[in-house]
């Protein structure tokens, strides 16, 4: 098994075993990663990721990135793929907090157990459902902004939005009207 942080392989477009995967982002002027992969002997691959917001939780992108592919890695591979229960341990086990980058690898081993019994992940966690609704989180800015960004969101499926109307660093006077004129609109 081999656990990694996104590049496929070009002549058949999906993962190779032992192959870095690697899925970023352009932000800011460069690429940052995103999602982590887990693929195993077999060259199937199971997906986790792990968004970085350092300003709310104190990780990073960089430091996500380094306990995935070291002690993240060094815990797991190796490890049976058929042992869910094991490799979970292990991850959790191998470094303290970077809860990101621990959440990541523990999703990627679920969805790898998954793909490898022929079932999707909700099924394996013991779902009825074969859809999971999740939420998209719109960030802090004006009502305008914020309802132009949220009738985008809408119009990509999200039936469920997350309105920041602030930060501690750009405090911004509670509007409790704000969400409903949003909604409205």
């Amino acid at each position: 098994m081999s656990l990694s942080s996104h590049v496929l392989d070009g002549t058949t477009g999906t993962p190779a075993v032992g192959v870095s995967l690697r899925w970023e982002r352009l932000a800011s002027g460069h690429w940052e990663p995103v999602a982590h992969a887990v693929t195993d002997t077999d060259g199937v691959t199971g997906w986790g990721e792990a968004p970085q917001v350092w300003q709310v939780t104190g990780e990073s992108v960089a430091g996500a990135e380094a306990c995935v592919t070291g002690p993240l890695a060094s815990a797991v591979v190796g490890g049976d793929c058929d042992d869910l229960v094991d490799l979970t341990r292990r991850a959790a086990g191998a470094v303290a907090r970077n809860h990101g980058a621990k959440a990541a690898v523990d999703v990627a081993l679920h969805d790898l157990a998954a793909r490898r019994l022929g079932v999707s992940l909700p099924v394996l966690l013991g779902s009825t459902r074969h859809r999971v609704d999740t939420d998209v989180t719109l960030s802090a800015g004006s009502a305008d902004e914020l309802a132009e960004v949220a009738a985008t969101r809408v119009k990509d499926g999200f039936g469920v939005l997350k309105m920041k109307v602030g930060t501690a660093v750009t405090p911004m006077p509670r509007d409790h009207s704000m969400p409903a004129s949003i909604c409205s609109r």
